[in-house]
């Protein structure tokens, strides 16, 4: 049998972090890389951080992409890097309107917002550009089996992966994508309380705009002037698994922090799990492999499995709409060659030294 090709999707990883992800894959990818049965990678963004860490003789660029961000086109380069567990890093390119939206200098500023590169703007574009590097079909990344997402900010991609659609394009199969939560307070969901922010993130991401409204009340709570990016991640997730012990129990006893009915479906239907997730922080310190073992055969579950349909997802009801057609990506192209900026955005850029534009 062929090995398993699990991508897995964050916006840390084990060089560069702030907190418990980036400890926590500093031991998961190096022990789910020695399963001879896998094939493990991850992709990032390539933040300026990378640069100390990979110089060019380390990394190659293996793919050129364009994706949707606020409801245009964009291109991003993919890049590779040579040695250890594949480590795909995404940016925009050379000469782009938002060239410095992954220009992030030092760790701790990751999750910050600058006046050249806003937080939620950097994952909405991370994770329109995932999702066109896995359904995009190219010559140097490989068709992923399973797509692993990591907090709700890398997660966004699974919903845009089983969206995708292009026209006269080759795409790869769907495939099953799993959710890992690490924190699921009320701080930490992505929650948009404006039906501006709600609408700006549907047409940024480049979906419908009855998107929203083709979902039902129950018991996903979306509304258009309220929307749990969180949320939105686990409804389209065939797999969600909790890394701290006893978040089963309590995240389906009234402790879900307003997600409860939703994670109530899911164990409902067989979609929660629990795998604890330890912390490496020493050097020399030995990652526990129970964990390793357990997502490695809730892989090989879900490859005996057919992936969650969109159409499942939005268990039609009396009182729901039925699901708008799917239009994300290439449908919004006009002609081969289409202009990917209007002037109006030209004249909102501030160049710098190297003539890379603000957003």
């Amino acid at each position: 049998m062929p090995k398993l090709k699990v991508l897995h999707v964050a916006l840390e990883s084990e060089k560069a972090g702030v907190g418990g992800l980036k400890l926590a894959l500093k031991g998961l990818l190096p022990a789910l890389a020695r399963n001879d049965d896998l094939e493990v990678s991850l992709v990032t963004p390539f933040f300026d951080i990378y640069e100390e860490f990979y110089n060019l003789t380390n990394v190659q660029l293996v793919a050129r992409l364009e994706h949707v961000f606020k409801g245009k086109i964009f291109r991003s380069s993919v890049y590779r890097t040579i040695n250890g567990v594949p480590h795909y890093l995404i940016r925009p390119v050379e000469h782009s309107p938002v060239a410095m939206i992954f220009d992030i200098k030092n760790q701790a500023d990751m999750y910050k917002s600058f006046e050249w590169s806003e937080f939620q703007n950097r994952v909405e574009y991370f994770n329109s550009a995932v999702a066109a590097m896995v359904r995009l079909t190219t010559e140097h990344i490989p068709q992923f089996d399973v797509v692993h997402t990591h907090t709700w900010h890398a997660g966004l991609s699974i919903c845009l992966i089983k969206e995708f659609s292009a026209q006269k394009r080759t795409l790869n199969k769907i495939p099953h994508c799993i959710s890992s939560t690490y924190m699921l307070t009320e701080a930490e969901q992505g929650h948009l309380t404006t039906a501006a922010s709600v609408q700006g993130l549907v047409t940024s991401l480049g979906l419908s705009d009855d998107f929203i409204s083709s979902f039902p009340a129950a018991p996903y709570g979306f509304r258009a002037d309220s929307l749990k990016q969180a949320a939105l991640v686990l409804a389209y997730a065939d797999s969600v698994t909790t890394a701290h012990a006893g978040d089963l129990q309590n995240f389906t006893t009234g402790h879900g922090f307003g997600l409860d009915a939703l994670l109530v479906k899911l164990l409902e239907d067989n979609r929660l799990v629990q795998v604890v997730t330890p912390i490496i922080e020493a050097e020399d310190a030995v990652w526990d492999a129970g964990p390793a073992q357990q997502y490695s055969q809730l892989y090989n579950t879900l490859r005996s499995q057919e992936v969650l349909t969109v159409e499942q997802i939005r268990i039609v009801t009396e009182d729901s709409k039925p699901r708008p057609t799917c239009t994300w990506f290439y449908n919004s192209l006009k002609t081969a060659h289409q202009v990917l900026v209007d002037i109006e955005d030209s004249l909102c850029c501030m160049s710098r030294k190297d003539k890379r534009a603000r957003i």
